[in-house]
């Protein structure tokens, strides 16, 4: 049975930035990067839209999108001089009716004073900037001037992915699934097992686990990859003593 310190599941840009951030701030212990299907074609990183806005009602939400904002400003610092994600940097229109006015005054206060560029516009500034657009029953909006577009999300996962990697991650390819019989009697070994009918099944084991596969939903047979978010939950995780095995197949050629 391998061991890891750190076990990932799900390699898309969420699964890459954890592997990649535990070792930029000093990690220095073994981390599995696990992911099903290396094409990401059904991942929610490559159907997103790509896009960043500092226009939110939270400050932690803010903090977010600043973090990410300056991370794609100082992509070629980063990640090396050939980084591009595209970066379209030509802001958000937020839209309110009059009942909706008071709310989004509260919200670009809140933005502006953390130090984002929102601006409010009324009807006739609306008309004025955006001459294509209709504004029939709206009352007011606030725009990002900057720091606000979107970007290649597919290609941003690529280049967190490589970095991670570079950085001493094992990425493996690899489908993990929870038993469900443990699920049901809560047994104090965990296991997890891969399904593959080419291919024989690994065991690792780690006491520390995260996922980022997707969002979770009720456990089915039919459904594997759901029960992933419930067997690392923290309830579950107080009834063993014991590093919690993973199982999965080996990568093919």
């Amino acid at each position: 049975m391998r061991s890891y310190d750190v076990v990932i599941i799900g390699a898309a840009i969420v699964g890459s930035s954890t592997a990649y951030y535990l070792r930029k701030n000093g990690f220095k212990g073994s981390i599995a990067l696990i992911e099903k299907d290396p094409s990401y074609k059904q991942s929610c990183t490559a159907l997103s839209w790509g896009g960043i806005r500092r226009q939110f009602s939270t400050p932690e939400n803010i903090r977010l999108s600043e973090f990410g904002l300056k991370l794609i400003r100082n992509l070629k610092q980063e990640f090396g001089p050939d980084a591009d994600v595209g970066f379209k940097e030509q802001g958000y229109l937020v839209l309110a009716s009059e009942a909706s006015v008071p709310v989004l005054e509260e919200n670009a206060k809140l933005q502006i004073s953390m130090g984002a560029d929102t601006v409010l516009l009324g009807p006739t500034d609306l008309e004025k900037r955006f001459p294509y657009m209709s504004f029939e029953g709206i009352a007011a909006a606030s725009f990002g001037q900057s720091g606000e577009g979107w970007f290649d999300p597919y290609q941003f996962m690529n280049l967190i992915r490589k970095a991670a990697i570079a950085k001493d991650v094992d990425f493996i390819t690899a489908e993990v699934t929870v038993s469900m019989s443990w699920i049901a009697r809560r047994q104090l070994t965990r296991s997890a097992k891969a399904h593959s009918p080419s291919t024989s099944t690994a065991f690792i084991s780690a006491p520390k686990a995260a996922t980022s596969s997707g969002a979770l939903r009720p456990p089915t047979r039919k459904n594997p990859r759901s029960r992933i978010g419930r067997w690392i939950s923290p309830g579950l995780r107080k009834s063993s003593g014991r590093s919690p095995p993973l199982a999965f197949p080996p990568s093919r050629p």
